[in-house]
């Protein structure tokens, strides 16, 4: 039998550019909060420093939309590069998976199965019922078994 150490040197490749992915990922995202927070100590904190004591200050509706606006945004670009970073880190692990000579399938065939995108998942509740009453006789049989303890 041969031993799959290609696979698992680019799996273990693939690992590693993947939590590279995400380190960047957050890096931007850090320092895209950070611009943000000062713009938002700019659009908050100035009214209230040009008031006088007993008044209300008056923010400006539009800088403050504008500002929940860019906090959105950049939010969804965050999901979009950890998205994109996963899904590159499964295309590569698929591949990698699909190269699997026969004498390999077995193992090949439960990797695959850790891999598969979440979407991909089955959402029937009959058959989430189904796995798990599968699973109970089976328990139960060698919890009334002679030979389990």
């Amino acid at each position: 039998m041969t031993y799959p150490y290609d696979q698992i040197r680019v799996l273990g490749k693939a690992n590693g550019q993947l939590i590279t992915s995400l380190f960047q990922s957050a890096r931007e995202a850090v320092e895209e909060h950070a611009r943000i927070g000062a713009k938002a100590f700019e659009v908050v904190l100035n009214p209230l420093g040009d008031g006088k004591p007993g008044s209300v200050p008056a923010f400006d509706s539009g800088r403050l939309a504008a500002l929940f606006g860019e906090v959105k945004g950049s939010r969804e670009a965050s999901v979009a590069r950890v998205r994109s970073a996963v899904e590159e880190w499964q295309t590569c692990c698929k591949d990698v998976l699909a190269q699997v000579t026969e004498s390999q399938q077995a193992f090949g065939e439960s990797m695959l199965a850790w891999f598969q995108p979440l979407t991909e998942m089955s959402t029937d509740p009959s058959r989430k019922t189904a796995t798990v009453e599968q699973a109970a006789p089976d328990q139960g049989a060698r919890a009334k078994s002679p030979t389990a303890s």
